[in-house]
């Protein structure tokens, strides 16, 4: 009995552990708009989904002064990588 109540605590608690470490799109949100500097205010256009490339992430887009940002945001540590930049008509 003592083995399989320390197998279901184990479990448990690694599935808590990942609940709580998991970050959320809002978050995910907040963290690339902390990176650049803006506030949710001074964004025209903000897009966030979620996508798997072999491990769980975000895919961040932000339309912000006439420049578009993409970036990719970890699920699990909230890591920012900054992908693409463009710029959006008219210059």
């Amino acid at each position: 009995m003592k083995n399989n109540f320390a197998s279901t605590f184990s479990s448990f608690s690694r599935l808590f552990t990942n609940m709580m470490n998991k970050i959320t799109e809002e978050r995910a949100l907040h963290i690339v708009l902390d990176n650049l500097g803006y506030s949710e205010d001074e964004i025209q256009y903000s897009s966030v989904r979620s996508a798997s490339q072999g491990v769980k992430v975000y895919d961040v887009k932000i339309i912000a002064d006439r420049e578009v940002y993409y970036y990719t945001i970890d699920m699990a540590s909230g890591l920012c990588s900054l992908k693409n930049v463009a710029f959006t008509w008219p210059f």
